[in-house]
C-alpha cells in the first residue's frame, strides 16, 4: 500500500469509526492523565505570553468587555490599542498570567469607561486595586479618617 492509498484508507476509516476513535482517545487520556498534565505544565510555561493574550482575546469575545453598544464602552479595538500601549504584562507586578482589563478609577465610584481610564492588570492586582480605591471612596464619603 503506497502513501496515497494509505491516506485514503485512513480518512475512510476515521469517517466510519468516529465514535470508536473518540472512545479510544478518552480511555487513553484517562490512563495517561499524568503524562498529559506534565505536558500541559511544560507547554504553559513555554507559551505564557501567547496564552495570556489568547485568554484576554477570549474574554473579549465572550463579552467580558462590553461591545460598542453605548458611548464610552470598551471595544475590541481599544483592547488591542491597550495591549500595544501597556504590553501583555500587568502594570503593577509585571506578570503575564491571568491578565484583565482594569479601570484605573472604578466605574462604581464615577470612573469613565474610556481608553485613558483602562489598563492591563493581573487578576490579583486588579482586585487589590479595586478594593483599595473603594475603601478610600467610602472613607471620604462617610468622612472616616
Amino acid at each position: 500500500m503506497n502513501k496515497e492509498e494509505r491516506k485514503r484508507y485512513n480518512l475512510k476509516y476515521r469517517s466510519k469509526n468516529k465514535v470508536k476513535i473518540a472512545e479510544h482517545k478518552q480511555r487513553y487520556r484517562k490512563t495517561n492523565s499524568q503524562k498529559f498534565a506534565n505536558y500541559n505544565k511544560v507547554y504553559r510555561k513555554l507559551h505564557k505570553e501567547e496564552l495570556s493574550i489568547k485568554r484576554l482575546q477570549q474574554k473579549i469575545a465572550n463579552g467580558w468587555v462590553r461591545k460598542n453598544k453605548e458611548p464610552g464602552t470598551s471595544s475590541q479595538s481599544w483592547f488591542k490599542r491597550i495591549i500595544k500601549r501597556d504590553g501583555a504584562i500587568c502594570r503593577k507586578c509585571n506578570t503575564t498570567e491571568n491578565l484583565t482589563l482594569n479601570h484605573k478609577i472604578p466605574r462604581c465610584i464615577g470612573g469613565e469607561n474610556s481608553y485613558e481610564n483602562l489598563e492591563i492588570l493581573c487578576q490579583p492586582c486588579n482586585l487589590r486595586e479595586y478594593h483599595s480605591l473603594v475603601k478610600k471612596a467610602l472613607k471620604s464619603y462617610f468622612n472616616i479618617s
